[in-house]
């Protein structure tokens, strides 16, 4: 869709985090890899995100996990701005999804 707001979009979590590094980021910065589709090409951005609320997902087995959290991206002029962001993640296969939240 070309009229889809920030918030509709899927945004691909890219080469994550293990289940042991994921687990001890929450409440802390960890540096996350995303990658999307955009204009017929992909971009791949790195970010910082303050991993907020985890849950596990899977059962107990620990590798599909939904969480939210806060991630500082750059704005304009070199400023930065904080948002919210939700979604899912394997540290199975290391990649999930995501849809920022408004």
């Amino acid at each position: 869709m070309c009229c889809m707001t920030q918030s509709e979009r899927l945004f691909n979590i890219v080469d994550g985090p293990g289940k042991e590094a994921l687990i001890s980021v929450l409440g802390s910065v960890l540096e996350v890899e995303f990658s999307f589709f955009e204009g017929g090409s992909r971009s791949k951005h790195k970010m910082s995100a303050w991993i907020q609320s985890l849950e596990d997902e899977s059962r107990g087995a620990g590798d599909c996990w939904k969480f939210i959290a806060i991630v500082d991206m750059p704005y304009g002029d070199g400023a930065r701005q904080q948002k919210r962001i939700q979604g899912y993640y394997s540290t199975h296969f290391r990649i999930g999804q995501f849809t920022f939240v408004e």
